[in-house]
């Protein structure tokens, strides 16, 4: 997967344009234009995912810049206000980080993607079971439910769980 965001309205080039592919032909319409949302969905989910990655980078650098930025005022000899700035605006952005948990949510996504990207990969190339099930796309449309009831679950579990400081202690504890 690459860095770069895709385009609106632009597939993203790991997602197959499925009017390529006989399994797509053999649909009827409704199924085809169902087929059409999830390759759309997927490219929204490539960028929603990266977008959400990169962010949380951005975050961590943030906190990461002013907390270092803290020791280098007081040596300068900066009024005290800066360094309370410093500090308090980098405890501000760790803690949002552990709050909304960004980059383990980005993460989720990703797999997500990627596990939804392969079943879409395998219905279009009539590949693994997707080869000798009688209607491919039945089980196209309940492995894409599993896939993101399990997205679903995890990302609650993510959000649940009681956040902690660098050391694996509960914070507050």
């Amino acid at each position: 997967m690459n860095s770069q965001p895709a385009d609106r309205g632009r597939r993203d080039p790991d997602v197959p344009d499925p009017r390529q592919f006989a399994a797509y032909q053999e649909l009827d319409p409704s199924q085809q234009a169902v087929i059409d949302q999830l390759a759309e969905s997927l490219t929204r989910q490539s960028w929603s995912s990266r977008k959400r990655l990169y962010a949380s980078r951005v975050l961590r650098m943030g906190a990461l810049t002013m907390a270092t930025g803290v020791p280098v005022a007081i040596a300068a000899g900066a009024p005290d206000w800066v360094g309370a700035l410093l500090g308090g605006s980098a405890a501000l952005l760790e803690g949002s980080i552990q709050v909304f948990r960004h980059e383990e949510r980005a993460l989720t996504e990703i797999r997500r993607y990627r596990s939804e990207l392969g079943e879409y990969a395998d219905f279009l190339a009539a590949q693994s079971d997707y080869r000798h099930y009688p209607r491919p796309y039945d089980l196209l449309v309940d492995r894409l439910s599993q896939i993101r009831h399990q997205a679903q679950r995890a990302d609650l579990l993510i959000l649940s769980r009681p956040s902690t400081d660098k050391s694996g202690e509960v914070a507050g504890h």
